[in-house]
């Protein structure tokens, strides 16, 4: 596929039913890279999932904390995948693995703001945060993490191909449905004008 035509692609609603993006970053892994990946990316989505459902504001230091918990095993997934130290004390700045990607991956603006929050030591940064500020990190956070488990395709090419047809055909039969039901909407409107107008 021509390049700009895939950056276009990537960047468009189209890219929900055919998946470019999620295509390329399983080009990027290796079999064994995936397996290596999917016990990590399994325990950044469970604490995210977690942290999703915390929506009120007496619980936003917890969410947040999730958040960060999440943010861990996202970027080692990514840094396993890429043959990284699977080891969860390894010294490996995880956060790094971002940099490999960014010629090629459109890098949320609150990715910074994000790293710089969650690598703090402070226990308690986040009970002492303002309700306000809490709530414009969390929302950051969300967004780096969807990024974050986006790269982490642990999905073989073939069976994005796979899903991207059944994607592209459901989608094709729901146009279909509408253009038959604006048809016949159409018709009725035009059987019934000759009496109106009487």
């Amino acid at each position: 596929m021509n390049a700009s035509l895939q950056q276009r692609l990537e960047g468009s609603p189209l890219d929900a039913v055919l998946q470019v993006a999620a295509f390329r970053r399983a080009q990027g892994f290796s079999n064994d890279g995936r397996a290596r990946m999917r016990p990590w990316l399994t325990a950044a989505r469970r604490r995210y999932r977690i942290a999703r459902e915390l929506r009120s504001d007496d619980r936003l230091a917890v969410a947040l904390s999730l958040l960060q918990e999440a943010t861990h095993p996202a970027l080692r997934a990514l840094d396993v995948a890429h043959g990284g130290d699977a080891r969860p004390e390894s010294e490996t700045d995880a956060w790094a693995i971002v940099e490999r990607v960014r010629d090629q991956e459109i890098v949320p603006a609150a990715f910074e703001r994000v790293r710089a929050a969650f690598e703090r030591a402070d226990a308690l940064r986040f009970d002492s945060l303002p309700v306000e500020e809490a709530r414009a990190l969390r929302d950051d956070a969300e967004q780096v993490l969807t990024f974050l488990l986006a790269l982490a395709e642990p999905r073989e090419p073939r069976q994005i191909r796979r899903s991207r047809w059944m994607r592209a055909v459901f989608a094709g039969l729901v146009l279909l449905v509408v253009l038959m039901a604006f048809i016949a909407y159409a018709a009725v409107l035009r059987s019934i004008a000759p009496h109106g107008g009487g």
